[in-house]
């Protein structure tokens, strides 16, 4: 169920809307859950808020650049 609910969240703004802007409002959306899921995971380890906030942060926009540049070496572009 936390792996449907958490897909769903970049694709919530690709349905309502077209073009490059979904894709800005797709990119948002995720940044905001992977923060606050980065920053509930700190609170319930007992860990700093912001440092795991800002990791899941970093690792989401890591794995995202890494899936565009897949797609941008085999010629897939939803751009």
């Amino acid at each position: 169920m936390a792996f449907a609910l958490g897909a769903a969240v970049p694709l919530i703004p690709i349905l309502f809307s077209t073009g490059g802007t979904s894709i800005a409002i797709s990119a948002i959306f995720s940044s905001i859950a992977l923060f606050m899921v980065g920053g509930l995971v700190s609170i319930a380890s007992g860990k700093n808020i912001l440092f795991g906030a800002a990791r899941m942060l970093v690792a989401g926009g890591l794995a995202a650049t890494c899936t565009y540049g897949v797609g941008y070496l085999l010629g897939i572009s939803i751009l």
